[in-house]
């Protein structure tokens, strides 16, 4: 992991829904060790059935949820999900 990565944004607009990211101390954007610590953390915290290391095959929407069959590279807001397609856009 390089040590000069960091977020574009402070921890406190960073934030899972549930657990607010702390501040790193001394850092006005926390780095790339901050960030993973706190994923584990909120992984841990809420018992998330992440599964690290899997592929997946694709990402399909059913009643208003996105589901994923096997790598997945999604993000957006949690009320306004974007999910990358094989093409290299979103939506």
């Amino acid at each position: 992991m390089g040590d000069s990565l960091h977020l574009s944004s402070p921890a406190g607009y960073s934030s899972l829904p549930g657990r607010l990211m702390p501040a790193q101390p001394g850092e006005p954007y926390p780095d790339a060790r901050h960030v993973v610590d706190y994923l584990a953390d909120y992984e841990q915290r809420y018992g998330l059935p992440v599964r690290h290391g899997t592929r997946v095959r694709s990402v399909r929407r059913e009643a208003g949820a996105l589901r994923r069959c096997g790598q997945a590279v999604a993000g957006g807001v949690s009320s306004l999900p974007m999910a990358a397609r094989t093409d290299g856009s979103t939506r």
